[in-house]
């Protein structure tokens, strides 16, 4: 079953995450921060098929550094940065991520995902909603 990593750290946004994923037929690991998040992913060998982080959460790293870090390790991972937060920056320049700007759509979303994750032999995909 495909694996997701969301960090989130607003908890309503974070369950609806995990529900709208689990529904999709993925296993989800969900965390407040993006702290919390990396140190699952530095010890998940590679195991992840994507990660979603918020832009701009509480900890000593922000979805931004937490996508440099994963493109350092794990330079395939497919990775969505989501945010009310976004115009005029240019800090994703050269991290190859999706980007969808909050308020989003459940279809909205799931078209974003399914850019980033084309289905395994074998294994769900994500749905365009």
């Amino acid at each position: 079953m495909p694996l997701i990593v969301i960090a989130e750290d607003e908890r309503s946004i974070r369950e609806l995450l995990v529900e709208i994923f689990e529904d999709e037929g993925h296993e989800v690991k969900a965390f407040p921060c993006a702290d919390d998040a990396w140190e699952y992913l530095s010890s998940s060998d590679g195991q992840v098929d994507m990660v979603l982080t918020d832009f701009s959460m509480p900890g000593d790293i922000d979805g931004i550094f937490l996508a440099h870090l994963i493109r350092d390790r794990f330079p395939d991972l497919p990775i969505i940065i989501s945010s009310g937060f976004l115009e005029g920056t240019n800090d994703f320049d050269g991290l190859n991520v999706a980007v969808i700007p909050k308020p989003w759509s459940v279809s909205q979303l799931l078209a974003v995902c399914a850019s980033m994750t084309p289905a395994k032999a074998g294994q769900p995909g994500i749905s365009k909603g």
